[in-house]
C-alpha cells in the first residue's frame, strides 16, 4: 500500500512523463505465434534517479536505452509494467490524483477490471478472447490516438 505522498508522486509522474495505455503484444512460443492485448503503465525520463524512484514505487526494474543518431546519444531510463493486476491496483490507488491523463487511466482501469473478472476460458477460446480484447484496443486507439510522429517521415 502506498502512502498519500507516494500516490501523489506517482500520479504526477504519470501526468508528466508517464504513460498509461494499451497495446497489442506479439509473442512466439514453441513455433506458434500469439497476439494479446495488454495494459501499460510506465515512465520514461533522462533522469535515472526519477526513473528509479518510479521503479521502486511500482516494484519493477528500470532499463536504460540509448536513442538517437551516433552524435546525439540520448539516454532514456524507462520503467514499464504490463501486469494487469499490478496496474489495476496502482490505478485504483492513484486515480484521485491523476489530472491530465485521467480519462485514459479510467479506460485502462476498466479494461483491467474486465480482464481480471474473466481470467479463464469461461467457454471462450483464445481467438474469441483476443477478438473481444481487440475491440477494447480499437476503441482505445480511436479515443486516444497516438501523439508519436513517424521519425522516418518527419526528422527534426
Amino acid at each position: 500500500m502506498l502512502s498519500e505522498t507516494e500516490k501523489i508522486w506517482l500520479a504526477c509522474a504519470i501526468d508528466c512523463d508517464g504513460h498509461v495505455g494499451m497495446k497489442l503484444s506479439k509473442q512466439i512460443q514453441k513455433g506458434k505465434r500469439y497476439e494479446y492485448v495488454v495494459p501499460q503503465f510506465g515512465f520514461s525520463n533522462t533522469s535515472l534517479p526519477l526513473a528509479s524512484r518510479f521503479g521502486e514505487l511500482i516494484k519493477y526494474k528500470v532499463s536504460t536505452v540509448t536513442e538517437g543518431k551516433p552524435y546525439d546519444h540520448k539516454r532514456t531510463n524507462t520503467c514499464v509494467t504490463h501486469n494487469t493486476q499490478k496496474i489495476h491496483d496502482l490505478l485504483v490507488q492513484i486515480m484521485p490524483y491523476i489530472i491530465a491523463k485521467r480519462k485514459r487511466a479510467e479506460y485502462v482501469l476498466a479494461f483491467c477490471k474486465h480482464k481480471l473478472a474473466s481470467p479463464g476460458n469461461h467457454g471462450k477460446g483464445r481467438s474469441d478472447r483476443l477478438e473481444e480484447d481487440l475491440r477494447w484496443l480499437k476503441e482505445y486507439q480511436e479515443l486516444y490516438p497516438s501523439h508519436r510522429r513517424n521519425r522516418t517521415e518527419n526528422p527534426p
